[in-house]
This record gives structure tokens, sequence and C-alpha cells, in this order.
């Protein structure tokens, strides 16, 4: 079996470009979705999941905010500000994650049915 020379081997070097275009390209859509734009006055906001709902009540309306919905665990909560500041806010009272809702009133919003006539 013939021994490849330094020249015709894999060196990681020359991923290098690669791996720069993709950290740059994941760290782009990390801010994008979890900058949250305030569409709709609406945001979802996780907190730990050891905080008592008491505790997270009280950072919200400290924030200014009001509660549209809270998951089964109370660690993924809607939430309500026509404040543009009201995501800074959240993060100064200690939330870990704002982002955007997918629908008004949180992932699985009220849906507004229609019938035919």
């Amino acid at each position: 079996m013939k021994a490849l020379s330094e020249d015709q081997r894999f060196q990681f070097r020359d991923l290098m470009p690669a791996i720069l275009l993709l950290a740059l390209l994941l760290g782009s859509i990390a801010v994008a979705v979890l900058r949250p734009t305030g569409k709709d006055d609406q945001y979802i906001v996780m907190v730990a999941p050891w905080r008592t709902l008491n505790s997270v009540v009280s950072s919200i309306q400290a924030a200014e905010g009001a509660i549209v919905s809270i998951n089964a665990s109370n660690s993924l909560i809607t939430v309500y500000s026509e404040n543009k500041e009201f995501p800074n806010r959240l993060y100064s009272a200690g939330v870990w994650l704002v982002f955007e809702p997918l629908l008004p009133g949180g992932c699985y919003g009220i849906q507004e049915r229609t019938t035919a006539a």
C-alpha cells in the first residue's frame, strides 16, 4: 500500500474557510431568531424551570407586561406589552430567553374559525 505524501493528505486548515462561513451563518440565524421585533406586542418568555410562578409573574409585572398564556410547566409564557423596551426589561428581570411567538397568543393561539354561509 502506497503512503500518501503530506501534500495529498487532508488537512484541517483546508476546512477553515468553510467552518468560518458556517459559524457566521449560524450566528446570523441565531441573532435573527432570538432578537424579538415586538410584532403584535407579544413575546414568548422562557424562564428557569425552578422559578416559582409568583416570582415569574412579579418579574413580568415589574417589566410592565401582562401574561397572555402559560404552558403546563410554567417555563414558557406568552406575554404582552406595548413598550418597545420590554424585552430588555425582561432580561433585566432574569428571564432566560425572549422571542417571537409563531401566532398571536402563542404557538397554540386561538384561531378564528369561519364557516361558509
